[in-house]
């Protein structure tokens, strides 16, 4: 009867356990989604500069460190930018109150902020294109090398949607 017993213990602590680390990886993984917001791309080769909001447990972005950005390469692969390419492509960001809305200030000189708020229940870059709030779909970089500088900005295209009426908008800025 003893044997009886401790087995039905042994099987209901694994149950348990079992059980408690389903939980545990299903909290992990939503701390670990994330939802692309746009992309950066460039002038200088295909790989493209991916911006995220990382998801918090409670569906809305984390607090501390809400969006990060990473290289995006053709092959599909990922990979982190460098120090040295955090200078060029990295941000500083800060969320509201219930981070329903994220400041992006970008490091590259797109001569705007960027806000990825809440809308519909996911997550959209906004910022002003021709004049008017729009969603962004897409930011290019047309750069040019320069011999032991740092390369030159010649000019930066942004694509979006209008908020208000859904047309397409585009605008070209010379830093």
């Amino acid at each position: 009867m003893a044997t009886r017993s401790r087995g039905w213990r042994i099987a209901v602590c694994a149950l348990v356990c079992s059980s408690l680390g389903q939980v545990s990886a299903r909290a992990q993984d939503a701390e670990s989604a994330q939802q692309p917001v746009f992309r950066l791309e460039r002038s200088k080769n295909s790989k493209v500069v991916q911006y995220d909001v990382r998801i918090g447990s409670d569906g809305r972005a984390r607090a501390e460190d809400p969006i990060t950005a990473y290289w995006l390469r053709e092959d599909g692969s990922t990979a982190r930018l460098t120090r040295l390419q955090w200078i060029a492509y990295g941000f500083k960001a800060r969320c509201s109150h219930r981070c329903d809305v994220v400041t992006l200030e970008m490091k590259a000189p797109v001569g705007r902020r960027i806000r990825v708020r809440w809308v519909d229940g996911r997550y959209r870059a906004e910022t002003e294109i021709a004049g008017q709030p729009a969603v962004i779909q897409r930011i290019y970089i047309k750069s040019t090398e320069r011999r032991f500088l740092w390369p030159r900005v010649d000019y930066i295209d942004f694509a979006g949607t209008d908020i208000a009426t859904g047309a397409a908008l585009e605008e070209r800025y010379k830093p």
